[in-house]
């Protein structure tokens, strides 16, 4: 097992590794919980196995049982690499988690995460974000935003990062703010040169947002030339959660004295999927 020390962070392998024809896709929890979705359908669709984790002083003191392992809160997952017949090929990795990291932990992970795959040879890395869905505060608003697909916008570090959102038509958000460890990745990202993206989809703040997390894996599916990545079982899911969500908002707009949005019951949208 090798790994990779910087500060108080380490990025451990349980077996080698190699990132030179891979897309390394960071997926820590935001607005909607959409890229702890995404990931989590991503590692149950493209049958991804774990193959290292990221640890030091900042990670919570738990195990994240799933199929009845015992995982750690940080992980890191693997795909098998598939070509072309222009010799060309594609692999994804995934770095995910179901808990946020503590604000003193962005940057030192950032730095050795960068590090890390720039030491493996990435060809790029993909950060996955949440954007608050306009006019989303009140039930009727809520509703609303629930009939209409969200909006996915693109943020490239590189010229060629850039390149490949324009390429693949993916609007490129012009100025803004993002926050936490997509926004410090990309950043640095820019001053190292590495070709890194940050993919944000509209989501809504209040629910679980599954269908604005398939906006982010069909994203991810373009980008993709030689993977195919099957959407139907996550838009099915989607559905299940709107018709909860709107049952929910319903109860809210007839509740003369509710203050909040009932919570609604049902499938888990973690990592369960």
């Amino acid at each position: 097992m090798t790994s990779l020390t910087k500060g108080p962070v380490t990025v451990r392998e349980f077996e080698e590794v190699d990132l030179k024809s891979a897309m390394l896709i960071e997926a820590f929890p935001t607005i909607g919980l959409v890229s702890t979705i995404a990931a989590s359908y991503l590692v149950s669709q493209l049958k991804l196995r774990l193959v290292g984790t990221v640890t030091g002083p900042f990670a919570p003191p738990v195990a994240v049982v799933y199929g009845g392992r015992a995982l750690p809160p940080i992980r890191i997952y693997s795909g098998d690499k598939v070509c072309g017949i222009d010799g060309t090929c594609d692999q994804v990795f995934l770095l995910m988690s179901e808990f946020p990291l503590p604000d003193q932990a962005i940057y030192p992970v950032a730095d050795a995460l960068l590090e890390w795959a720039q030491a493996h040879g990435c060809r790029e890395l993909v950060s996955l974000e949440g954007l608050p869905r306009e006019g989303t505060k009140d039930p009727p608003g809520a509703a609303k935003a629930l009939s209409k697909p969200p909006p996915v916008y693109g943020i490239g570090a590189t010229e060629r990062a850039r390149a490949m959102l324009k390429r693949e038509n993916i609007s490129e958000m012009d100025s803004g703010v993002v926050t936490g460890i997509s926004g410090v990745l990309m950043w640095l990202a820019e001053q190292r040169k590495v070709d890194a993206l940050c993919l944000l989809c509209e989501a809504l703040k209040e629910f679980p947002d599954a269908r604005a997390a398939a906006g982010l894996v069909r994203t991810i599916d373009v980008l993709l030339k030689h993977i195919d990545i099957n959407l139907e079982p996550l838009l099915k899911q989607a559905e299940e959660l709107e018709v909860q969500i709107k049952a929910a908002i319903d109860t809210a707009m007839d509740a003369k004295d509710s203050r909040t949005l009932p919570q609604p019951s049902g499938p888990s949208t973690g990592m369960y999927y």
